[in-house]
């Protein structure tokens, strides 16, 4: 054990592993020091990426509900329509029924043929169309209007005429 004793106004013993100690203490606090401002950055900046990613999600939401993309999507009605080609030159559409045929207001046949038409609501309704003139691809488009102002395609079907 290293002792110093002084003389005068301040007496004073010093150990030497007092002084060690004393050293190992210094370091840890500046360590400690050290660390602990590492360690309180990181809960802030967490917190406010946390913070901006829930104001940018809420700010969706509401955008969503102020622009009305919320809640404005139509439900597919459910009507039943068979579309046939008779002869070559002809399609036959018939009315075959579903759950929302009450609702159904007019079917409309239109596309490749040589007059747009209607065909009755009820079931068993049949419509006659002749194909426009001409081989090749003919597209047939049936489109039903409900009661509550929607319009729906029922059926889109291609035949083919031959000459």
């Amino acid at each position: 054990m290293l002792s110093v004793w002084m003389e005068g106004p301040s007496h004073f013993l010093i150990d030497i592993n007092s002084v060690r100690r004393m050293r190992r203490f210094m370091e840890w606090r500046k360590m400690e020091r050290n660390n602990k401002h590492t360690d309180e950055a990181v809960s802030p900046v967490i917190g406010v990426i946390l913070m901006v990613a829930i104001t940018v999600i809420l700010a969706a939401v509401i955008a969503a509900y102020v622009f009305g993309l919320v809640g404005t999507m139509n439900t597919t009605k459910m009507v039943a329509i068979s579309v046939t080609q008779i002869n070559n030159s002809a399609i036959s559409v018939v009315t075959l029924g579903g759950q929302d045929l009450k609702s159904l207001v007019t079917i409309t046949v239109s596309g490749d043929i040589t007059t747009s038409g209607t065909v009755g609501t009820n079931v068993g309704a049949r419509g006659v169309f002749t194909l426009s003139d001409g081989p090749g691809q003919k597209n047939i488009l049936v489109i039903g209007a409900f009661s509550d102002g929607s319009d729906q395609v029922l059926i889109d079907k291609t035949f083919t005429r031959q000459i």
